[in-house]
């Protein structure tokens, strides 16, 4: 919303600015290198602000087009986390095969974690590789810090395939006695292997990361199987054929915050906005 009311304003200022500059080029005075030194100056002074101004504004509209898809897919993570712990409605719609638009979303987020994690891995096997096999990994700050983030990435992936089962639990309950379609699958547990990593010298790190990430591969391929498989069997919701219970809620929500919103307020939220995206992108 902050974006997109930046980008109004920004553009009326623009096509403003725009106005000027051309006015300006259309009022230089003929023969302007006959006039005074005082007429010259003042001229390409004004002509000198106009484009600064334009430059100004077109880098300002870049930005807002480079962050709009950055913050459109962390909003739209971050509702998704939200319905899932909140509004069962939601829940149960999934575990019983409607909205198909957030299956396929699912397996998008679920795909994007487990890619984000074995980024992480893989650098941290580069980084032990270099080290000496006696060393305890902790004692280095850096490589402290890459397990501490590898952790944290690591617990996203493992609360995707929590909630998959918890959908199975809730399938099982609504379908009952019928057993359903949804079958639980193993916990990964990314997060506990990693602090256990952490805690060995690096020969003993290398190889129990090695184990880890071939079982990994295999685990990450059933569940990624298991999601699109019951995605595969989702229909719309209703006689409306609705595909999809995310974003008609986002679609809500930005109604209202368009209703409460102060447009004079907006420096101040767009800034608190770039903040946001800093700190979680």
């Amino acid at each position: 919303m902050a974006l997109e009311l930046s980008h109004q304003r920004i553009n009326a200022s623009l096509s403003e600015v725009e106005s000027e500059a051309e006015t300006l080029q259309k009022t230089r005075p003929p023969f302007l290198f006959l006039h005074s030194k005082t007429v010259r100056s003042t001229f390409n002074n004004q002509l000198s602000s106009a484009g600064e101004s334009l430059a100004a504004l077109t880098t300002g509209l870049e930005k807002i087009e480079r962050l709009r898809p950055m913050l459109h897919a962390w909003v739209e993570d971050e509702l998704e986390t939200h319905l899932r712990t909140r509004h069962l409605g939601y829940v149960r719609g999934l575990a019983t095969h409607r909205y198909p638009e957030d299956w396929e979303r699912y397996g998008r987020r679920f795909g994007m974690r487990v890619q984000r994690f074995t980024e992480f891995l893989h650098n941290l096997r580069a980084s032990l590789s270099k080290l000496p096999a006696e060393m305890i990994t902790e004692s280095d700050p850096t490589l402290s810090d890459l397990y501490s983030r590898a952790a944290k990435v690591g617990a996203a992936v493992d609360a995707e395939v929590t909630f998959f089962n918890h959908l199975a639990d809730v399938q099982r309950g609504a379908v009952a006695p019928d057993p359903g379609t949804m079958r639980r699958q193993l916990a990964l547990s990314c997060e506990t292997n990693v602090n256990w990593l952490r805690s060995l010298p690096v020969g003993q790190a290398l190889r129990g990361l090695s184990d880890f990430l071939a079982n990994y591969q295999v685990q990450i391929q059933q569940v990624r199987v298991a999601i699109v498989s019951e995605g595969n069997l989702s229909l719309p919701d209703g006689p409306k054929a609705v595909r999809g219970f995310v974003l008609p809620q986002w679609e809500s929500l930005r109604k209202m915050v368009r209703l409460e919103l102060d447009p004079d307020a907006i420096g101040l939220l767009v800034a608190d906005t770039e903040k946001l995206l800093e700190g979680h992108l």
